[in-house]
């Protein structure tokens, strides 16, 4: 199958570390015999998510679907949760554990709230730190940490009066190459579904957007607070909230991001 859908010498096989040997061995005796070349340049023997202390199986029941985890917490941060763990290493999961990886990302996107303009070329510095870290057997932990030390430069640097544009340019490009950005989730169909049918009870004209449907109910929210309307506003508010956006007022106006 690896063979037909990737070709003869492909870059990269992956699976468990528990398939090395007899499964992995027999894999390439059999597809480099077959074709005469070699079988896959790198080989990504990632560890076991545990639950429990025990590995998550079938067989045992101790299994959590990737459909829930995602219904409750969107792909970005189950992204950052993997991301947090070296792929050599078991990872123990925990709904825990996803509350502060969401905190983690919630951090993130409450500084690209602040910051929604970079005005400057990425810090160098910090895409080199994340190279290297990458560079070191694939370690995504470094690099996530690379990701939010930067964020935490940037924010004393500019209490400080420091100019941060290239701190925070870096740190757009690197979640962006990790997954992590917000844009990764926009056409999540779970979480534009549910704006969507905020949209509807508000008598607001949705869109296949998430973004350009909360940008119209925002503009219903503050048409409604300018008629002092605040029923209607708290509504918009806390149905979005419900659906998992949340709205913060701001000095200059409304934003959002995913709670």
């Amino acid at each position: 199958m690896a063979l037909r859908y990737l070709g003869e010498g492909f870059e990269i096989h992956g699976g468990g570390s528990d398939l090395i040997f007899p499964h992995h061995e027999n894999e390439i005796a059999q597809a480099e015999t077959a074709s005469g070349t070699a079988f896959a340049r790198y080989w990504l023997h990632h560890g076991m998510v545990t639950l429990g202390g025990m590995k998550m199986s079938k067989s045992i029941g101790n299994v959590i679907g990737v459909d829930e985890a995602l219904a409750r917490y969107g792909g970005r941060i189950l992204r950052l949760l993997f991301l947090r763990a070296h792929y050599r290493s078991s990872l123990e999961f925990s709904w825990e554990v996803l509350e502060e990886v969401a905190a983690s990302m919630e951090r993130l996107d409450r500084f690209f709230l602040d910051h929604p303009e970079t005005g400057g070329d990425p810090d160098q510095g910090v895409l080199e730190r994340f190279r290297k870290t990458m560079d070191d057997d694939f370690g995504t932990p470094g690099g996530v940490s690379v990701i939010f030390d930067a964020v935490r430069d940037a924010n004393r640097a500019e209490a400080d009066g420091q100019d941060i544009s290239g701190l925070v340019g870096a740190v757009r490009e690197l979640v962006s190459v990790l997954g992590i950005d917000a844009a990764k989730d926009v056409g999540d169909d779970d979480l534009t579904s549910a704006v969507n049918e905020v949209a509807e009870e508000m008598g607001v004209p949705s869109s296949e957007s998430l973004e350009t449907t909360i940008d119209a109910l925002l503009e219903r929210r503050a048409a409604a607070r300018s008629d002092r309307d605040f029923a209607t506003s708290d509504a918009i508010r806390d149905r979005l909230g419900e659906a998992g956006i949340l709205v913060e007022d701001t000095a200059d106006g409304q934003r959002w991001l995913r709670g």
